[in-house]
Parts: structure tokens; sequence; C-alpha cells
């Protein structure tokens, strides 16, 4: 009887006990979140962001296409719970030019819009990862090799979320980290840029902020 009586009191402490720790595990697996002034924004609210490269580039193999800016238009909510999501809703390649002599870029346009971003964490890292990504260069230059080919890179990438900056760090680290990856002519294609991000919409004036 009184092993009986001991398990009936246990249990439900027992029961306690567990149902707290999933409740934390519960809360830890809802972040990062989108925050603006440190501000959490409301569930189910939608925000206009830029994110914004001075110089950003993409390298295949022998050949790397730098845009100056590289810019991309986002729209971000958070759900209920998290993580942070939106879109990537416009893409803005100025002045993209090559690292050779010989090749010139006679267009560079995005298509597949919007494409789907979310927030994720790894170790004590926030990242930001873009899937869906669809970029065309069009390459000039009767001494490239590339010269009037259309070469259309697609996949997903992942930026390390810079929080002290306000920015988002895209390399070969990065996207490695999230198991991102970008892909042309069959040969993986490495995005180097650091994106600036800041509000656009009735958060403009505010700094953004992943936690």
């Amino acid at each position: 009887m009184r092993n009986g009586r001991r398990a009936s009191v246990l249990l439900p402490v027992l029961l306690g006990v567990l149902l707290g720790a999933a409740a934390t595990a519960s809360l830890a697996e809802a972040s990062p979140e989108w925050h603006f002034n440190g501000t959490l924004l409301p569930y189910m609210t939608q925000e206009t962001v830029t994110a914004e490269a001075t110089a950003a580039s993409l390298t295949v193999p022998g050949l790397t296409t730098t845009c100056e800016p590289f810019v991309l238009e986002l729209k971000v909510e958070n759900l209920l719970g998290g993580p942070g999501v939106g879109n990537v809703t416009g893409v803005h390649l100025n002045k993209c030019h090559t690292n050779s002599e010989f090749c010139t870029v006679e267009t560079a346009s995005a298509s597949g819009l919007p494409w789907p971003v979310h927030l994720t964490t790894i170790g004590s890292e926030h990242y930001f990862v873009i899937e869906g990504i669809k970029i065309s260069f069009l390459y000039g230059g009767e001494l490239c090799a590339l010269g009037e080919t259309l070469v259309t890179i697609k996949g997903s990438a992942g930026g390390l979320v810079d929080d002290s900056t306000h920015k988002v760090i895209f390399n070969s680290t990065t996207m490695a980290t999230v198991g991102a990856q970008l892909k042309a002519l069959s040969q993986n294609i490495e995005l180097n840029g650091t994106f600036s991000w800041f509000p656009t919409g009735s958060k403009a004036g505010t700094t953004l902020t992943v936690l």
C-alpha cells in the first residue's frame, strides 16, 4: 500500500516536471523572430524591409559577377510561436560587371518572385535563409567563354545575422552552415555579400533585429 501511495503522489509531480520541460523547449523553438527597436513584430503583421549590399558577387568557377548595389525588397512577419518568415518581393541588380576584361554583363534579372525566406538558429547564431532563388545573367564579349550565354543561377542562400551592425552576411561558410546551395551550369555558385537591412514601412526609422 505504501508503494502505491508513493507512486500516486510522485506521478503528478513527474508529469508536471515533464510538461514544464516541454513548454520550455517549445518556447525555445519559437525563436528567432523579427523585432523592431527591440519590440516583437506582432504576429501575423507584415512589415516591409530592404536589404542592400554596396556590392555583392556571384561566382561561377572562373568568373565572378558583381552588382553594385545588390538590393532585396522583403515582406516579413512572425508566425504565431515563431519563427520569423517572409518573402523576397523585389530584386534590383545594378551596375553588374565581371572580373574578366573579356566578359560584359548585357542583362541581369531575377524571376520566380516571391522567394520564400525564414529565420533559423544554429548553435548560438541566427541565420536568414532565402529559397527559390532564380537570377539570370546574359554575358557578352567576343572573347568571353560565356559570350551570348544566358546563365541562370538557382537554389537557396543562407546568411549570418549580425544584430550589432544590423547586417546579414552571405559567404561560403554561412551557406554551408545552413545547408544552402546555388547552382548554374551544373556547378556550385558562391555568393558573397554583406547586406544592411532596415524597415521601410510603418516601422521605418527603427532598427531591425532578430531575437
